[in-house]
């Protein structure tokens, strides 16, 4: 679960049914405005959510969907409604992305993937929030969690 840098919505990614539900946050509780999936696929084998991010610019959402995928989808985020555009999928650079976070700059991610035992490094465009492998990648014993610290 993530929160808009407003504070005005809330984004609650599911691991089994790989969709992201978007709540309006109100005085009188919380109005779901939307429910987004990482993956077009009715497969059971392509929905494996995990993970979900905005980037420091708050334009776009990102949700990881591990399984078949090994993907980060990025979301364009409309920031008056807190609709999600259409998702775009990235490589994750390894398989089961459990994890991933951004420097303080917002140019770069790291993605801990579990079964391929690494952390690499993708690359942001902050104009359509797309994702690209830089080549960089660290062998570690079955990664969970990665953050940036302040």
């Amino acid at each position: 679960m993530t929160f808009s840098p407003d504070g005005k919505f809330a984004y609650i990614v599911t691991e089994m049914g790989a969709q992201i539900h978007v709540y309006r946050i109100g005085e009188q509780g919380l109005t779901e405005v939307q429910t987004a999936h990482l993956t077009g696929s009715q497969s059971e084998e392509d929905k494996s959510g995990a993970g979900i991010l905005f980037s420091p610019d708050g334009k776009f959402l990102y949700a990881g969907n591990r399984r078949n995928r090994n993907e980060i989808v990025a979301f364009p985020v409309d920031k008056k409604t807190g609709k999600l555009g259409e998702g775009k999928a990235y490589l994750a650079g390894g398989i089961e992305p459990r994890a991933f976070a951004f420097d303080k700059s917002g140019q770069y991610m790291l993605v801990a993937n579990v079964y391929s035992n690494n952390v690499v490094e993708l690359y942001r465009d902050a104009e359509d929030g797309s994702l690209k492998y830089t080549g960089i990648s660290v062998q570690i014993g079955s990664p969970t969690d990665v953050k940036f610290l302040p």
